[in-house]
């Protein structure tokens, strides 16, 4: 089991979200409540810096890039609902894994409004059981899934132990797209994700709660070519801005194939911003997300302990006046004392 995506969030509002870094937002026309991120209810540890979840409510879902689906895996992310359950329509779904032929896999409240909601499970069509949340209360939400030919499965467990919702599905066809996503169940109960972290479906998987910590780089590294930030005298003061933003940048005029930006998170700053004084025992995982723009070329993210070797993401090719998503995690070679560099290539 390794890491193959990661997500903590920022104050990032949801525009810059699915503008800049490959979400979707699919219900900006709608009413309902908003789609924010805060830091008034927060799945945290003792001595972590400024944390924030995601709120949504069933008319303001959030759906995380389609580029970082696998059609074996984990999905895990803790949530929290506020105020009361509600009986909600399927597409305010706590967690939904959807298919590129449109087929789920989700659970959803379906119970009535009160302190305590019964989610139920389905893959596809199919309700492979139910289990019961109370309100005010984070849970560590992880499921285990499959969409392979005839043989569909998921498993749901909360804060380490499996629930009712487990089931295999035979008959579907196999399936290599698809899109993750989240919401809540009316206006007033609003639903809050903590972070969000994808496991290959090797091993047992990471059913219990880990933590997900944004880090910024503070260091320059290396370049190749001729960057130019777009304020200041450092490539690292323009891309660890935090919310993600992008008015602020480091670019080249012509870029060439094998140019790169390397930037780092030094091991003392990466003590600081976890919260962990001498820096955590050990890491899991580090996803490096980078966003671009341009016309001609390829680029792709890549992140790595100072001693290893680059794990680099898929490419992508960006396009004139958007911004195209990439990322790339490493899940070797990275402890608490790392120096982790950041890449971004054009290939």
């Amino acid at each position: 089991m390794a890491v193959s995506w990661s997500w903590a969030w920022g104050t990032e509002a949801r525009g810059v979200l699915s503008g800049d870094m490959g979400w979707t937002d699919p219900d900006t026309g709608g009413g309902g409540g908003t789609v924010a991120a805060s830091s008034a209810i927060t799945w945290t540890y003792g001595g972590s810096p400024t944390r924030y979840a995601m709120t949504c409510s069933s008319y303001r879902r959030l759906i995380a890039p389609a580029s970082v689906f696998i059609p074996e895996g984990w999905l895990a992310m803790p949530v929290y609902c506020a105020t009361d359950w509600y009986t909600s329509i399927t597409n305010g779904s706590l967690f939904d894994i959807v298919m590129g032929s449109g087929k789920r896999i989700y659970g959803y409240c379906s119970g009535i409004a009160g302190p305590v909601g019964t989610i139920s499970c389905y893959i596809d069509t199919t309700l492979i059981g139910t289990f019961t949340l109370t309100t005010n209360t984070w849970y560590y939400l992880a499921v285990k899934y499959k969409v392979s030919v005839n043989d569909w499965s998921a498993d749901v467990y909360i804060n380490g132990v499996i629930t009712a919702a487990t089931g295999i599905s035979v008959g579907e066809g196999a399936e290599t797209v698809g899109t993750y996503g989240f919401g809540g169940f009316s206006t007033s109960a609003l639903a809050h994700v903590g972070q969000m972290i994808v496991y290959d479906w090797a091993g047992s998987g990471q059913k219990d709660a880990i933590y997900c910590t944004r880090l910024a780089p503070n260091a320059d590294t290396s370049e190749t070519g001729t960057w130019a930030p777009s304020a200041g005298a450092t490539n690292f003061g323009v891309t660890a801005v935090d919310p993600f933003t992008d008015t602020t940048y480091t670019e080249e005029t012509t870029p060439t194939s094998g140019d790169d930006v390397v930037t780092e998170v030094q091991a003392a700053s990466l003590a600081t911003q976890t919260g962990i004084a001498g820096g955590p025992g050990s890491v899991l995982g580090t996803t490096n997300h980078t966003y671009s723009s341009g016309a001609g070329f390829q680029a792709n993210a890549a992140v790595k302990d100072s001693a290893g070797a680059y794990a680099t993401g898929a490419n992508v090719s960006p396009a004139a006046g958007t911004t195209s998503y990439a990322f790339g995690t490493q899940t070797t070679g990275i402890t608490g004392t790392s120096v982790i560099n950041f890449k971004y290539e054009v290939v």
